[in-house]
């Protein structure tokens, strides 16, 4: 007589199947969280994407991206979060400077007082900051093979490849 192993899910090297007692089933879905595929070099990779706003604003992730898109799925979607995450931020305060100054001759030229610097000035500084806070919180995200996305951010590179 044949004994038939339990139905349960087992791991088969690539991630978790469905065994059903006869045949096997599809993967255990992973919503986009852990990546089982990927190896330590593509989390030390992935993690690198994030050291931008350290090295060179998007010239770090550009560089994981364009060198790693067809090697390591992991790395290819951190390094493009990276990347739109830098390019947004550079965005947004290469926009402030004309605002800012824009402004500040606006109401010096009147005689007024030139607040706008006071305000938009601090505004620059958190901006600077939360670059340095999102991408360390990315960076420990990738060191726990997660795949995390920042909060605000314009898709400027695809994270994925088309279907």
């Amino acid at each position: 007589m044949q004994v038939a192993a339990i139905a349960g899910w087992y791991h088969d090297g690539h991630g978790l199947r469905w065994w059903s007692g006869t045949e096997w089933g599809p993967y255990a879905p992973t919503f986009g969280w852990v990546d089982p595929q990927s190896d330590e070099a593509g989390k030390n990779m992935a993690m690198a994407a994030h050291a931008g706003p350290l090295a060179g604003g998007f010239v770090l992730p550009l560089i994981v991206y364009l060198t790693q898109k067809d090697k390591n799925s992991f790395a290819r979607f951190h390094a493009a979060e990276a990347l739109n995450f830098q390019l947004t931020f550079i965005a947004a305060w290469f926009a402030s400077f004309p605002l800012m100054f824009g402004l500040m001759f606006l109401f010096s030229s009147n005689g007024q007082f030139p607040w706008p610097v006071f305000v938009l000035m601090p505004l620059m500084f958190v901006l600077m900051i939360a670059n340095y806070v999102f991408s360390a919180i990315a960076a420990m995200k990738a060191s726990r093979l997660i795949r995390w996305k920042y909060p605000l951010r314009i898709p400027f590179v695809r994270a994925t490849e088309r279907a």
